[in-house]
Formats: C-alpha cells, structure tokens, sequence
C-alpha cells in the first residue's frame, strides 16, 4: 500500500511539472516598437513574442543614423513597448 501511494504522489508531481511546463510555453507577450518620429525602413513594428524568446527590431533611421533601442529585447517575459536610445 504504501508503494501504491508513493507511486501516486511521483505520477502527481510529474503531471504538475508538465502542467507549469506548457502554461509557461504557451504565453505570448506584445512587443511594440516606437521609434517616435523615425523613419520606416523595414521590419515588424508590433510582434507577438512566445515567452522567453527574442523580438526582431524593425529598422529605422533619423537624422542618417539607424536607431538603437532603450530596452533588451532578447528575452521577452512581458509586454514591452521599446523607443529609440539617446537623444533625437
């Protein structure tokens, strides 16, 4: 008997693990680009993003300079609105 429910806690921690381990992939997160007056060259200026995974940065240039970004974009866990770095 006692094998039994040690068995049955193991198989419950199991399916817990796998449980959290699929509710934590399947989240996805907007990522916004604001490049605030910049201009468009190319790329996806709104992305949804799966939990943990990057964001490609669109292109963008002002006054001849391509912008860079205030923010990292390479592990995205939230939604994230992104504007350009440095003065304009």
């Amino acid at each position: 008997m006692k094998r039994f429910f040690k068995i049955l806690i193991l198989l419950s921690l199991i399916l817990s693990a796998v449980s959290l381990a699929a509710c934590t992939q399947s989240k996805k997160h907007e990522v916004t680009f604001n490049a605030n007056g910049g201009k468009y060259i190319s790329g996806e200026t709104e992305q949804i993003i799966n939990h943990g995974s990057g964001a490609s940065a669109p292109v963008f240039y002002l006054k001849n300079y391509a912008l860079s970004w205030d923010k990292a974009f390479g592990n995205i866990t939230e939604e994230s609105l992104l504007s350009p770095f440095g003065p304009l």
